[in-house]
């Protein structure tokens, strides 16, 4: 597994580890607004390195 591959994939398990208590707490809304933001700060940087590798799969896919 390359180093990119590495590093979406922990990302991605960081993420999942928190799902289920950010759903819990926002359904029981005890999410505290900084925890959101936290949150939705690790969702847009998980969401930019997975188009990050999409973006290098297809250059590799194009040569």
């Amino acid at each position: 597994m390359n180093e990119m591959t590495s590093a979406l994939a922990t990302a991605l398990k960081a993420v999942n580890r928190q799902v289920p208590a950010m759903v819990e707490m926002l359904q029981s809304g005890t999410l505290p607004v900084g925890k959101q933001r936290d949150f939705a700060a690790l969702l847009i940087g998980l969401g930019e390195l997975l188009k990050e590798y999409a973006d290098a799969a297809d250059r590799v896919a194009v040569r």
